[in-house]
């Protein structure tokens, strides 16, 4: 017999006859490639969409998912020689088998739609996936199912993030909440709240509680989430926040008008304050203060010791005025500002002025104003003399604290409980006291006997008369705050003090620590706390 120099197949596919030369095959038995299988069935993906702070949990959605086995074809072959083609085999019936499915996910290597990396382990139908950025940038992630003998077939990939937050708020004064922000991208900027909600000051569209973290709305429904906020105060029950169009909207108690809605009604949604142009907010117990992006200030609610700085102090209920520093002249240039609560009604705020230092207005009766306690009260906006190169202000019970142009904080007013960090006590004074070892202040935040400075280098101290976040509760000079195993707490983005507690950003996890009774900690007890503690998110 002639040698086999090769094979020729003809096979019928769909009703289409093919013939093929197979240079090269010789062997008696052959594998023909023929049309692969499928993946049938309905198969999607999602991320989940910043509701995990730990990771971004993957989900992909089959509905009758399955490998469907190959076209049957008909096949028939003849054996090729030097001496031509022989005679074709009766014809067969085939089809390609295939095997089990498996999945594969993948991530983008940033933010944008491009450039995957296969996630090594992550095969299963559900995988959370914990090396997501710990930041809460976006990341995008397909699917891959494949099936040996089947066309492999992915999903169109789906964004995710890490939960993470860029700014927060602690407030309260016998009880305590916290709210924090997450970044305008790619989360959209929401509000998150726990803890104490009598008032409503979680903005859950609920009273009672405590509660643990959930977002604030702007309606019944919980889809009606406040977005796009960029910056946030809160006070001793309500709470006030500036979205990225520069409206304002506040929620919680509202006995004395500080929700700025021309009403005493509490709310338990956030309701937009019929003030535009807003650049940034502050809250006291029973009035507010925002900073319009022209510079000037707009206060409304009690005006009991003057704290509205429009010219008098009375008992009715003020919407929106401006500051004046005389009857005809408002305050512009305002760069910060602070409300400081006091006992017995005996309010005062405080607000750095672009080029001109501090000016402060309100109750002056411990010296919070910078001025003699000769001087009981200023119902008008006045400049602190020698004050010049503050950059920053803080405001406390009957003291202030300011970091200024060089990183340096400065106290003044009240000092019992050791507020001015100088290591002294018990002393009244209107002169600005150098806290000591404070040089690299980047921000400084004031509780009710309290204060904190974020420090340059992302370490934070405190001092005064609460939990200092170091196990200790008083100190009249600056200590590091310290996690529990006794290490300076590093990272921290953000830092705000309350009554209570105090709470900081670090690398994108909110941690607090001080009286934890009303869950304003957010850890998932009511135990006091030395050391700052991460908020538990669901």
């Amino acid at each position: 017999p002639l040698p086999i120099t090769n094979f020729k197949l003809e096979h019928i596919t769909n009703g289409v006859t093919s013939t093929v030369d197979i240079p090269g095959a010789t062997t008696t038995t052959y594998n023909h490639i023929s049309p692969a299988g499928s993946i049938g069935g309905t198969l999607s993906a999602t991320a989940s969409q910043g509701d995990h702070r730990a990771h971004v949990k993957l989900t992909a959605t089959e509905t009758s998912i399955g490998a469907i086995q190959g076209v049957v074809v008909t096949h028939r072959i003849a054996v090729v020689t030097s001496g031509g083609t022989g005679t074709y085999s009766s014809s067969v019936n085939g089809n390609r088998t295939v095997g089990t499915i498996t999945r594969q996910w993948s991530r983008s290597q940033g933010a944008t739609n491009a450039n995957y990396d296969i996630i090594q382990g992550a095969t299963a139908v559900e995988y959370n996936d914990a090396l997501a950025p710990s930041d809460g940038s976006r990341r995008w992630y397909p699917l891959t199912s494949s099936a040996n003998g089947a066309a492999s077939t992915s999903t169109a990939a789906t964004s995710g993030w890490r939960l993470s937050f860029v700014d927060v708020a602690a407030g309260g004064i016998f009880t305590g909440f916290t709210c924090a922000i997450t970044p305008f991208e790619p989360d959209g900027g929401r509000v998150w709240c726990w803890g104490n909600n009598t008032l409503g000051e979680l903005g859950r569209a609920t009273t009672g509680g405590p509660l643990g973290p959930g977002r604030v709305q702007t309606g019944a429904s919980p889809s009606s989430m406040l977005e796009g906020v960029t910056s946030l105060a809160a006070g001793h029950g309500h709470v006030c926040a500036v979205r990225s169009d520069n409206s304002l909207w506040c929620w919680g108690w509202n006995s004395s008008g500080q929700l700025g809605n021309s009403s005493t009604t509490n709310s338990n949604t956030a309701i937009q304050v019929p003030l535009a142009n807003v650049g940034a907010v502050s809250v006291g117990s029973a009035n507010t203060c925002a900073i319009l992006t022209t510079g000037e200030v707009r206060c409304w609610g009690e005006n009991l010791t003057g704290q509205l700085g429009i010219g008098t102090s009375d008992t009715n209920i003020h919407g929106p005025e401006p500051v004046k520093t005389t009857p005809s002249t408002s305050l512009q240039g305002v760069t910060s500002l602070a409300i400081g609560d006091g006992l017995n009604n005996d309010v005062h705020v405080c607000a750095t002025v672009s080029g001109s230092g501090l000016w402060c207005w309100g109750s002056n009766g411990f010296g919070q104003l910078a001025k003699s306690t000769a001087t009981q009260f200023s119902y008008y906006a006045s400049e602190v003399a020698g004050a010049s190169g503050i950059a920053q202000v803080g405001a406390g019970i009957r003291f202030n604290c300011a970091r200024t142009s060089t990183n340096r904080v400065k106290c003044w007013g009240e000092n019992s409980n050791g507020n001015f960090g100088d290591g002294t006590t018990g002393t009244v004074d209107h002169l600005l006291h150098e806290a000591a070892s404070t040089s690299t202040a980047q921000k400084v935040t004031v509780g009710a006997t309290h204060v904190c400075a974020q420090l340059v280098d992302g370490t934070a101290k405190c001092w005064g008369s609460a939990a200092l976040g170091n196990g200790t509760t008083s100190s009249s000079t600056p200590i590091f705050v310290k996690v529990a195993s006794g290490s300076n707490l590093t990272g921290v983005q953000a830092i705000s003090a309350s009554s209570l507690h105090t709470c900081v950003v670090s690398s994108g996890s909110v941690s607090c620590w001080g009286n934890n009774s009303t869950q304003g900690l957010g850890d998932g007890t009511s135990t006091y706390r030395d050391n700052p503690v991460e908020v538990l998110l669901p």
